[in-house]
């Protein structure tokens, strides 16, 4: 995987929830996920957002609400770049 080429995504019930922190869960992904997880779940939970491979395995916790709902980030592949997609978990 390519940083370079490596590019987000979100789906439309994800515009309408006007998230303020996607950048943040971005940044996550690159720093941390992205040569390691294709399926990450960021679930809001008593204050915080807590991050987790999708079994519930969790991969971080932060002291910030990132997502007003659960919001999954989605791993992608085309030929010339990679990509996550945020999306509900009502649109997987």
């Amino acid at each position: 995987m390519s940083f370079n080429s490596l590019r987000f995504y979100q789906t439309p019930v994800v515009q309408a929830l006007q998230i303020v922190h996607l950048d943040v869960a971005a940044s996550l992904i690159v720093n941390h996920f992205a040569e390691k997880e294709d399926f990450i779940v960021f679930k809001y939970l008593e204050g915080r957002t807590v991050i987790t491979d999708g079994n519930d395995a969790i991969l971080a916790t932060i002291e910030q609400r990132l997502f007003s709902h659960d919001v999954w980030a989605v791993y992608g592949e085309e030929l010339e770049f990679s990509y996550y997609t945020f999306m509900t978990p009502s649109e997987y």
